[in-house]
């Protein structure tokens, strides 16, 4: 299945990462590789969940530290995805740019700041 969207930015190929589920992913990918890929389709996910409000300016950085990476991220993750319809890499070179990207992404997950804490009532600080 074709997805345009994707397509349009570059995807090559254009399959929506989110919704595919690779039969041989087991077979061929190691567990950092695997875990790596997990990362980027969490933070993808995230983006996705709240594009809404990203794309209207109503999300607040701080409220969600998985869409606070996801937006820092969002970048990097597309252009793994990005390559001309001819171009080729090498498996090894493929994984190896998946497997620091999720090192990138995870370290942004850990990194980010948690939530804003709700403010504390004046009466109970005083007593």
């Amino acid at each position: 299945m074709r997805f345009p969207q994707w397509e349009a930015r570059g995807f090559v190929p254009a399959v929506d990462v989110l919704s595919s589920i690779s039969r041989l992913m087991n077979d061929v990918a190691s567990e950092e590789h695997k875990s790596a890929a997990q990362v980027i389709r969490r933070l993808l996910a995230a983006y996705a969940e709240h594009e809404d409000l990203l794309s209207i300016g109503a999300y607040r950085r701080g409220s969600n530290r998985v869409v606070d990476a996801a937006v820092e991220m969002r970048d990097a993750i597309e252009e793994l995805f990005r390559q001309q319809v001819d171009q080729r890499l090498p498996w090894d070179q493929l994984v190896g740019q998946v497997q620091a990207l999720g090192a990138q992404c995870q370290s942004k997950l850990k990194s980010a700041p948690a939530a804003v804490a709700a403010p504390q009532l004046a009466a109970a600080s005083a007593a």
